[in-house]
């Protein structure tokens, strides 16, 4: 059966694959390895993780991944479990509910997010004949898993407080043991009313110094239960103490009359006198399964499955972490990735060809730490990962090269000089390498590398620094000035340019501009120069302009993002701008008086709403948006134009007219192209100037299949001709139309 639905799937993905070719198409990127929960089946491995669903199928080792891509209300996934008619039962932290039928649809559960509660998560699925088990963050409730009905809900068992967190249920010999944040709930033999609180007994587990128990399992009527502080069994009508004080164990399995312990590094079977650990991992462990006599533990390092003295590690390729701290895109359309500063960061990941690349410690000696918070890919075609504490490292393609406090000149924060962050990094048009430093306790912000590594260091005639003055964001201007941000201390934007003589402090000229000049927030939190030289500043309440940043004075605001909390800027080659907030993403015109579209978690497949970083690939028009839960990418119509024609391409070829949706694409348009439609007489069948033909002015346009009328062609042969700007036709191809 699996093997069927897999085959389903595989299709589908492919076809979603060939689809993310088109406009307006998503693609999301996540990290599948820290595994919450698994469900095997046929020795397929189904996980839910932090990142979204996979299916490995053991058969050919291929994983199915899904993700609000593929459909999926969220991809932060708690648990995980398989009906009797397998249906593969999901639920999420947001309280969303999906079932993945045998047939390849997604059937979904909104009640329970939907409803008034305020902390609403799914914590454990448990499948007992036709009904699911739902462990929710106010209560218990029973779903028919064939239509979805929910049987009744129950939020007060027995003395315990009403609406206690389950975190577990589980039906063995017809009674139902509730595993709460208030202790152990146990069904009254012969209780029918669930939902009457006289129905439940109730045992508190603060006598014992523990907290609450989390998972359970039956053997000879005994019930075992995992806690956050040790292992405890309730028999008789009593709840007593095990093993494993003062020990967070994980899980509790019963597998062929023998017992499983999971605490966070070890997995322990009990034998007749004490329990004797089996496995080790320096993963974090977070469930166990068992499958024809093999263990599947969920970690944070994928699945492991039992293999001999080594286990196997069962993670599609993908980054490390679901926290996309910072994007940029190199001349050569691979995205590179920060993921977080400290002790958050995982090194440098690389999307090229669909596939990630990671560079870390454990691959790259050069690497330090891992805490590459920022990543800039330069014109030059040289990679710079910026370091929280410990400079930065370039690299070429082929080396890589560590600067630091010891080899650049630069000074770290205060109290630790050493401990040096650079917050950007940027080349001019003359080849030299701009470094800001985010707080110097030399008092020198900006630093400058030459092309033949000479350094020189540049402190802020305008004010006194004070003992913390914190600096981000940096771009450079058509002019060679220098614009960066004060976040912290004198704040607002500050502007500098050394009119070409970098050893000549005499000649430097500075400026600042606060909310005093009309900047819409104190706290600049993005800079980009647009297609017209104009600077774009987005902070914490709103956009600015300067048109002619020669001329700084002249400031205006973008009225359309007036008070919202801007957190990126991105340029896309139609002189769009992207624009990252604490909603979503807006994407506006290029002047931005007008919002072309809003992007949101609720109405979109984006990861989520809080924007990190946003980077766009020129030569495919893909946008990407960062989030702290996964990577979001958007296939648009902003594609580099050619600089001369070639030929035109178009697809699909033939064209299907009346498909849903269908529209042909036309590729290989020089800058601000018009396009014309001609059927195999001559006659003009459509084009740029009337509706049924977009044209953006970049690489590609499309037609709808439409007359000037609004009436889908029939079929036949048409030609595409393309004209430059002054009307004079320089390229044209062909489609073959099927209606």
């Amino acid at each position: 059966m699996f093997n069927y639905i897999y085959k389903i799937f595989l299709l589908s993905f492919l076809f979603v694959s060939f689809l993310s070719a088109q406009i307006g198409q998503w693609q999301n990127y996540t990290s599948m390895k820290s595994v919450n929960q698994t469900a095997i089946t046929g020795g397929d491995i189904w996980a839910a993780t932090e990142g979204g669903i996979f299916n490995f199928i053991s058969g050919d080792s291929n994983y199915v991944k899904f993700t609000k891509t593929e459909n999926l209300s969220s991809q932060q996934i708690q648990t995980i479990a398989i009906s009797d008619e397998n249906d593969v039962w999901i639920g999420s932290v947001e309280g969303f509910i999906n079932i993945i039928k045998s047939n390849g649809g997604i059937d979904k559960i909104f009640d329970i997010y939907n409803s008034d509660e305020v902390q609403k998560g799914i914590n454990d699925l448990f499948v007992s004949g036709d009904t699911v088990f739902t462990s929710i963050d106010f209560g218990l409730s029973l779903i028919s898993a064939k239509n979805y009905e929910f049987i009744e809900t129950i939020i007060k068992f027995g003395d315990f407080n009403p609406k206690a967190r389950v975190l577990s249920a589980r039906k063995f010999n017809n009674r139902i043991y509730v595993c709460t944040s208030e202790g152990l709930a146990v069904q009254k033999s012969g209780a029918v009313s669930l939902t009457s609180p006289d129905s439940w007994d109730s045992y508190s587990f603060a006598r014992f110094s523990a907290d609450f128990p989390t998972k359970s399992a039956l053997l000879n009527d005994t019930l075992y239960l995992a806690s956050d502080k040790g292992l405890y069994i309730y028999s008789n009508n009593s709840v007593s103490y095990l093993g494993f004080r003062n020990q967070q164990v994980n899980d509790v399995k019963i597998e062929g009359n023998k017992i499983y312990i999971l605490t966070a590094h070890d997995l322990y079977e009990k034998s007749a006198l004490d329990f004797t650990s089996i496995f080790n991992s320096s993963a974090t462990l977070n469930a166990v399964s068992f499958y024809n006599g093999r263990f599947y533990i969920s970690s944070s390092e994928g699945v492991l499955v039992e293999n001999g003295a080594t286990p196997d590690y069962i993670c599609p390729n993908g980054p490390t972490t679901n926290f996309f701290l910072s994007l940029d895109v190199d001349r050569s359309g691979n995205l590179w990735v920060g993921s977080g500063a400290d002790v958050y960061g995982r090194g440098v990941f690389e999307l090229s060809q669909n596939e990630w690349t990671i560079y870390d410690k454990s691959n790259t000696p050069e690497f330090i730490t891992n805490a590459f918070h920022r990543v800039y890919a330069a014109p030059s075609g040289i990679k710079y990962f910026l370091n929280w504490g410990n400079g930065f490292t370039s690299y070429d393609g082929k080396t890589f090269k560590d600067f630091t406090t010891e080899n650049t000149g630069m000074v770290g924060i205060n109290g630790a000089p050493q401990f040096l962050v650079i917050s950007n990094a940027r080349e001019d048009n003359r080849g030299n390498l701009w470094v800001l430093n985010y707080w110097s306790d030399a008092h020198k912000p900006l630093s400058v590398m030459t092309p033949d590594s000479v350094w020189h260091h540049f402190s802020i005639p305008l004010f006194s620094l004070q003992q913390k003055e914190l600096f981000d964001q940096l771009v450079i201007d058509q002019y060679n000035t220098k614009w960066f941000a004060d976040i912290l201390g004198h704040q607002g934007l500050i502007y500098f340019n050394d009119n070409g003589t970098i050893e000549n402090t005499n000649d430097d000229s500075w400026g600042k501009i606060s909310t005093g000049d009309g900047l819409a927030g104190s706290v600049v939190q993005a800079l980009a120069i647009d297609k017209n030289g104009e600077l774009w500043i987005g902070t914490n309440s709103g956009i600015n302009i300067i048109p002619n940043p020669s001329a700084p004075n002249a400031i205006s605001e973008v009225y359309a993002m007036k008070t919202i909390n801007i957190t990126s800027i991105q340029v896309d080659p139609l002189n769009n701008k992207w624009v990252g907030t604490d909603k979503g993403v807006y994407y506006l015109t290029s002047d931005g008086f007008n919002v072309i579209s809003q992007y949101t978690a609720e109405t979109s497949p984006l990861s989520n709403d809080i924007i990190n970083s946003i980077a766009f690939d020129n030569n495919s028009g893909t946008a990407y948006f960062g989030t702290d839960y996964g990577l979001s990418a958007l296939k648009t119509e902003a594609i580099e134009p050619q600089r001369s024609f070639t030929e035109l391409f178009v697809y699909p070829n033939p064209f299907k007219v009346e498909e849903p949706n269908s529209v042909l694409t036309i590729d290989g348009l020089i800058q601000n192209a018009s396009i014309k439609v001609f059927d195999i007489n001559g006659k003009l069948i459509n084009g740029s100037d009337y509706a049924g033909v977009k044209s953006y002015g970049g690489k590609i346009a499309v037609w709808d299949g439409t007359d000037l009328h609004g009436n889908k062609v029939g079929s036949g042969v048409y030609f595409i001709s393309a004209f430059n700007g002054e009307g004079k036709e320089v390229a044209s191809t062909k489609v073959a139309v099927v209606k």
